[in-house]
This record gives structure tokens, sequence and C-alpha cells, in this order.
């Protein structure tokens, strides 16, 4: 019985550039030969890396129609899946790589909620929080909610008078379709003041806006307290 898995893996393997080791593309140049590399060492080479033959300067058809209909390998180390959409895939891979906020330690997405588990204090949904305010900083904390695992990071921008706090997601592998709220609230016996974004789920989020919330010193200043800011952060699966 023919191993249909086996057979694509060697289609696969054939149709990898033998200078560069990525996949052949459509632009692919062979040579006289029948040796293919693909367009960007194509670009550097004067002669094929096999046979030391020229290149030819037809147009191979059919084997662009077989390299295009191919699957893709992930490019992620320790993740070996076959995908047709492969920029879709990688995006959401549990193998990307990914830093932890606290400390030195690197690896895939999917291990990070192990190491911050093991190595990090986690915060909860209604964990107190209280910073100096007088300084300019930037502080992490790890957050394991809903089976996901975040970066809860503090700024504060003495200058700017800004003080900002953000939740960035890490990816596990999972397609996350679910809809949370962040909520944010500083009190005093007196009054309070809250305030509250949609969580956006995106592996390719940089640490820009997204869910962010930003205070100016001008409503922060009715709670502090000698330079200390207390507040809440809830977050909430809708």
């Amino acid at each position: 019985m023919v191993d249909s898995e086996k057979v694509l893996q060697s289609i696969i393997e054939i149709a990898t550039c033998p200078v560069c080791y990525t996949r052949l593309n459509v632009s692919s140049a062979l040579c006289v030969n029948g040796h293919a590399v693909c367009s960007d060492c194509d670009d550097n080479l004067s002669q094929c890396p096999i046979c030391s033959a020229s290149f030819s300067q037809e147009k191979h058809t059919i084997l662009s129609q077989i390299i295009a209909s191919l699957p893709s390998i992930c490019s992620h180390k320790g993740c070996s899946l076959l995908t047709m959409d492969l920029e879709y895939h990688e995006k959401w891979c549990g193998y990307r790589p990914t830093n932890c906020e606290r400390c030195a330690w690197s690896g895939p997405a999917k291990t990070l909620k192990a190491h911050v588990t093991s190595n990090h204090k986690l915060g909860s949904n209604d964990t107190n929080k209280t910073c100096h305010i007088i300084s300019n900083f930037r502080k992490s904390y790890a957050r394991l909610q809903h089976g996901q695992v975040f970066w809860e990071i503090t700024r504060n921008n003495p200058k700017e008078k800004l003080f900002s706090i953000q939740l960035l997601w890490v990816p596990n592998g999972d397609i996350v379709e679910d809809v949370f709220q962040m909520k944010v609230e500083f009190a005093t016996k007196e009054t309070s003041y809250v305030a509250n974004t949609r969580i956006k789920f995106d592996p390719e989020n940089s640490l820009g806006t997204e869910n962010c919330l930003i205070f100016h010193k001008d409503i922060i200043k009715h709670f502090e307290d000698n330079g200390s800011l207390s507040y809440k952060l809830y977050l909430t699966k809708d």
C-alpha cells in the first residue's frame, strides 16, 4: 500500500532549493540538465550548483503548476505541519518564538504558560496593583486567565503626564474567537473612575496601542496617594 504522506514529503523535498533549502517557487530556474534552484539563488549563480551546467531560459509551466499546488511546511522550529496557507498557520502557530517579559527565557509560545507558572508570580482577575508614578518606568506582570496567557504591561511617563496599562496576548496555537473586555478601575472612598476596552487577539500585535488604556495625569491625580497609584484590572469574557 502506498504511503501518500511519505510520497508527498518526498515530492516536497525534491521541490526544495539545494542551495538555501527553501521551497522552489514558480519563478525557479532550471539548468539544461533539469536541476532547479529558487529564483533568489538564481540571481547569484552563473551555473548550476549541482552539475555546473548553464541555466535554461525556457519556461517550465508544469513544474510551476506542481510547485504551486504543494502544501508548505511550517518554518517554526518544532512544528512540521503541512499547510496550504502557510502565512495564516505561522501567524497562529504555538511554536512561533516568543520571549519572557520578566527574564531572559525564550522559546515556543505554547510553552510560555508552563514557564511563567513555574518561575513567575501570576496575577489574578482582581489583583490590586500599586505603582509609584513619580519616576519613568515600564513593568510587566504575567496573567493567566480563561486559559490564555497575557502580559500586563504598565508604563509611566511623568514628562508626558501619561500612565498606561496594556494587555499583550501570547499565542498558544489556538485560534481565539472569544470576545474579552479589559476594565481598569481607580477608586477612593469618595469616588471612582472606570475605563474599558475590547481585547484584540492578534498574534502580530506589537507593543503599540492595541489592548491599551492610556490615562492623563489630570485623571489619575485624584487617586494618587503620596506618589502611589492603585488600580484594579478585570479581564472578563463576554
